[in-house]
């Protein structure tokens, strides 16, 4: 199943935002964090997104609830990952990255089915 475009809840170790994804033929995702535009891969087989903001890369495995759904019920599909500062103090959007740089992050988004 395909990533669903459009706007997600985020939170990046505490710091909650909207997350914008656009997804190509190719699996190219135009990933848009706090109004900053990025670009990412989506991998179909894995259901795995992966895209780089800054000095910071993101990772995560899309995970439906509940799967499978039934007819007419609202599915939430979730975004859960790691992102990997690779250098103090990491970007602007994420001030915390100096204590450390391994933090954890998720989105979701509800899809009416």
């Amino acid at each position: 199943m395909p990533l669903p475009s459009g706007t997600w809840k985020a939170n990046i170790n505490g710091f909650e935002t909207d997350l914008v994804l656009s997804i190509d033929a190719q699996g190219i995702v135009a990933v848009t964090i706090s109004s900053i535009p990025f670009a990412g891969f989506w991998d179909e087989v894995r259901q795995a997104l992966c895209f780089s903001v800054s000095d910071a890369f993101f990772t995560a495995n899309l995970i439906r609830t509940p799967n499978p759904a039934q007819v007419a019920q609202d599915v939430t599909l979730h975004l859960v990952g790691a992102v990997q500062v690779t250098a103090p103090p990491g970007p602007a959007w994420a001030p915390f990255a100096v204590r450390r740089n391994m933090y954890g992050w998720f989105a979701t988004r509800i899809e009416m089915n």
